[in-house]
């Protein structure tokens, strides 16, 4: 998995639709709607990835995009790799 890998899955570089992750459609939001009430014009977020061989290691990526509406623009980073020794258990995370 690479931030290329990332950035097509997110704006559906194969033109498949079903792979089109990142559509602000299918967020339900876009930059348009939401900017009144966030400040500024750019969307940056983490995006974990786990290992499927290897419970618990994660690839993490910072996703930016300044497109509004159904634009599609990414920049993806791999910010690094790493390992919690075993599955991250989000319901007592977020709970």
């Amino acid at each position: 998995m690479t931030a290329t890998n990332i950035d097509a899955a997110l704006t559906d570089a194969g033109a498949a639709g079903a792979d089109d992750y990142g559509t602000n459609a299918i967020v339900g939001s876009s930059a348009t709607a939401i900017g009144a009430t966030l400040i500024g014009a750019t969307q940056d977020s983490i995006l974990m990835i786990e290992n499927d061989l290897n419970a618990g290691e994660y690839k993490v990526f910072n996703v930016e995009t300044t497109a509004a509406g159904a634009t599609e623009a990414f920049d993806v980073t791999l910010v690094g790799v790493i390992d919690f020794g075993g599955e991250i258990d989000a319901t007592t995370v977020f709970a």
